[in-house]
């Protein structure tokens, strides 16, 4: 007969937890619409689990998937970008608020908050609980959007600062200066990261609103703090405009296979695939 030291109660406080879960999901299951009823909170966030890696690794993976026309947009993007970054230091030294210069209390000395990834990330984070727990399948799938959305913006601005390493405006006279694979924060100016953010938030909930004061209101937002950044030094104007492409890309990118799906359609999905050594997590393009 064991002894009762012998006795492992984590499978047995694992199902309790899954259970408790499931039996939380059921309570509120019944407020939603005919799509939510049959499902409990835990499936919904599994279900939704996937569906947000998939469409984050297809956005990040797409320039696997390049047709020549998207190739050429892209090379007309880069051009532009170089245009753009010849006349960067003009544009600093003309819109931009001197080094040292005190405040003088005007709109443009305002800190921009709208653009923090703390804020977007914790306000998507809220929509999706809202929806989730009232049942409302838009309000929740809006919230995953704006998480889709911001992720896949992110991942694609972390991984350009990297590899370009651009010296900040307040870091550096000359808007050329790039140090390849960098990581100081000095050095990590193209694209802006708060634009992004911005406008990737804007693109989805602008888009989802469906409504003209919506779009004016929020793709405003986007705008003012995006050139606050360049007024303050922050940023080149050329990394605010790609923040903002990157941005809008996303949150496009995000509400295109959300009507995808609407219609029967999948470009690419993950999987979860069970093995005899656990769980494998697929992605099929």
């Amino acid at each position: 007969m064991p002894s009762m030291g012998s006795v492992n109660p984590l499978p047995v406080v694992r199902r309790a937890i899954f259970l408790l879960l499931v039996c939380v999901g059921d309570a509120f299951s019944g407020t939603g619409d005919s799509t939510t009823v049959s499902r409990s909170i835990p499936t919904v966030v599994l279900d939704d689990a996937v569906v947000f890696l998939g469409d984050v690794g297809g956005f990040v993976t797409s320039p696997l998937r390049f047709t020549s026309e998207d190739w050429l947009a892209t090379g007309v993007v880069a051009g532009g970008t170089l245009v753009l970054a010849a006349g960067d230091e003009g544009i600093t030294e003309g819109f931009g608020k001197g080094g040292g210069q005190p405040s003088d209390g005007g709109f443009f000395d305002v800190k921009a908050h709208y653009g923090l990834a703390k804020w977007a990330n914790i306000s998507a984070a809220l929509v999706y609980l809202t929806g989730l727990v009232t049942g409302v399948d838009d309000i929740r799938i809006t919230g995953r959007l704006l998480g889709t959305s911001l992720s896949s913006s992110g991942l694609t601005v972390l991984a350009m600062r990297f590899l370009f390493g651009r010296a900040r405006p307040e870091s550096a006279n000359r808007a050329l200066d790039f140090r390849w694979f960098e990581t100081q924060i000095e050095y990590q100016s193209f694209p802006s990261g708060h634009t992004t953010v911005a406008f990737a938030f804007s693109t989805v909930l602008a888009e989802r609103l469906d409504n003209l004061w919506a779009r004016i209101g929020l793709y405003g937002a986007a705008t003012i703090s995006s050139l606050l950044r360049v007024y303050d030094r922050s940023h080149w104007f050329s990394d605010v405009v790609t923040g903002a492409i990157i941005g809008t890309l996303a949150g496009l990118d995000a509400l295109r296979r959300e009507r995808g799906r609407e219609r029967g359609v999948e470009a690419g999905r993950f999987s979860i695939v069970p093995t005899q050594r656990g769980i494998h997590l697929c992605y099929r393009f």
